[in-house]
């Protein structure tokens, strides 16, 4: 319900080699920030695109808490045109909802290109986890991006989830609206 600050960074090298971080203000669990790590290699095979990496999900105020709330997860997104399909599966517990790892999220997307400065990406994501169907939910977006040129963006999602009755009411709808600058 309260507005988050949200920053981060990428680095990518031409081989296809990239790290980067995001952070973000949460209300989750004992903790008030969330810092996503990342790496990964993204390559083509033909028309198709890859991209494999890991993600782990970080939440320094919750260290040493009786319930670790800190996560990891492998990935792969392939793309073929407008259209990329994801599966991403959690090596640790994920997000402390008592169960080992097993659990996995499976996404798909579709990109429409507006104009050259205006896009539309749909996206659907599904997250099963293992032994506790309790947690499971699905998650809706419609992202709209903006090139204002010079590398800065702009960007307004719509977001949606029947998360929020397992969830604790966490899982909400609601917009996001973003700023970016690329060098």
């Amino acid at each position: 319900d309260a507005p988050a600050i949200q920053g981060g960074f990428d680095l990518s090298h031409s081989s296809g080699f990239y790290l980067g971080n995001w952070n973000s203000n949460v209300e989750y669990g004992n903790t008030s920030i969330e810092m996503d790590f990342y790496g990964g290699y993204a390559f083509d095979v033909g028309e198709i695109s890859i991209d494999v990496g890991d993600l782990y999900y970080y939440y320094p105020d919750n260290s040493g808490q009786a319930i670790n709330i800190n996560t990891n997860e492998i990935y792969a997104i392939a793309s073929y045109g407008a259209v990329s399909v994801g599966y991403h599966y959690y090596t640790t517990e994920a997000f402390a909802t008592g169960n080992d790892s097993g659990s996995n999220y499976m996404q798909v997307n579709f990109d429409f290109p507006v104009s050259d400065n205006l896009g539309v990406t749909f996206h659907y994501g599904t997250f099963k986890f293992d032994g506790d169907s309790q947690w499971d939910y699905d998650d809706y977006s419609i992202s709209i991006a903006y090139d204002l040129g010079n590398g800065y963006g702009i960007g307004l999602d719509f977001v949606d989830t029947d998360a929020g009755a397992v969830w604790g009411g966490t899982g909400q709808s609601g917009a996001v609206i973003s700023f970016s600058k690329s060098m």
